[in-house]
């Protein structure tokens, strides 16, 4: 299992691989809301 983050985004996703199968889910934080990488910060284009 790998938690991966998104590099635009900051979302997490649970990454799982199994032989020849594999599932790649959003992990949620306890509101049900993407979970969001704290080093992670928006840049904001002007």
């Amino acid at each position: 299992m790998k938690i991966l983050t998104d590099t635009k985004t900051g979302v997490q996703y649970l990454h799982y691989l199994c032989g020849y199968q594999g599932c790649l889910t959003v992990l949620l934080d306890t509101d049900g809301k993407p979970l969001i990488d704290n080093s992670y910060k928006i840049e904001e284009k002007e």
